[in-house]
């Protein structure tokens, strides 16, 4: 029943689009032959409730084994242990570039700001650029010196449940292909309003409770559509490669959080980075997993 739920909530998207299928996915002819009609509703929220646990479970794995952990009493090592120093952060050589999840923003922003310092001013290096707010991918592109270049842009759709995103935008437009793929986040979200539409238009839900879950999950969903449609802000960091000097220079803009550098000689390409986002002012709750 278990993997059943997850390749079912994994097909339809939100526990909340499973409502207007549930009954043909999960019980064929069931639902009408057994349950009375003013049953329905309950039945269909129950099922909501146990998939979007398994949702949740199956979209924060750490949490899942973090769970596994303490009902066994032994730690598992292959799970980051974000109060860990297994990372030296002036070490340039990592795999990763960003801080690690659950690492303090704080110390973070301590012990890096000073490695873009140290490197030597004629170098071009790839580093992760973070914003102190959201920006629109216009703003954000504007805020480069001449020479440095964009290779990929990190943000975020406010919505409930959205991790963040990354897109390539390498090309002569890097705002534009930036925009491009945040309208392309629109189909799913108009798909949802209307099922969720549908739904409170069927006059089927008769919990009040539920029929209120309903309600704001529309009101937001219609508001990030409304977001969407114009020009948002949604980046938050941009991924780049030039020299360091610029960079340095770049560091000192007062809506620049961080330029996080990897060591010369590694392009954009060649490893993960992680921007900081601006909601994480204590820890960090994007970035590697060790």
């Amino acid at each position: 029943m278990q993997r059943g739920a997850r390749r079912v909530a994994h097909a339809l998207g939100s526990p909340l689009r499973l409502v207007a299928r549930v009954e043909e996915r999960l019980f064929p002819g069931l639902v009408r032959r057994v349950v009375p009609a003013w049953r329905v509703p309950a039945l269909l929220a129950a099922v909501i409730v146990v998939l979007g646990s398994a949702v949740h479970l199956q979209r924060f794995p750490e949490l899942r084994d973090a769970q596994r952990e303490a009902a066994s009493g032994v730690e598992d090592p292959s799970v980051a242990q974000p109060t860990g120093d297994e990372v030296d952060p002036m070490d340039l050589s990592a795999s990763s570039v960003g801080p690690r999840q659950g690492q303090e923003i704080a110390v973070y922003l301590a012990e890096r700001r000073p490695v873009l310092a140290d490197l030597e001013a004629e170098e071009d290096v790839a580093a992760v650029v973070s914003f102190v707010e959201y920006v629109t991918a216009e703003e954000a592109v504007a805020a480069l010196p001449d020479e440095v270049r964009v290779v990929r842009a990190q943000y975020r759709i406010p919505a409930e449940g959205e991790r963040p995103r990354e897109v390539s935008a390498e090309g002569d437009d890097p705002a534009g292909e930036v925009d491009a793929a945040v309208q392309e986040a629109l189909g799913p979200i108009e798909d949802e309003i209307t099922e969720v539409q549908a739904l409170l238009d069927s006059d089927s839900v008769e919990d009040p409770s539920f029929l209120a879950d309903l309600e704001r999950r529309l009101s937001e969903l219609v508001s990030v559509r409304n977001l969407l449609q114009a020009a948002p802000d949604v980046v938050f960091a941009l991924v780049v490669e030039g020299p360091v000097d610029e960079l340095q220079a770049l560091a000192e803009r007062d809506d620049v959080r961080l330029v996080d550098p990897a060591r010369p000689g590694v392009s954009g390409g060649d490893v993960a980075f992680y921007g900081l986002l601006p909601e994480d002012r204590e820890t960090a709750s994007f970035g590697s997993a060790r």
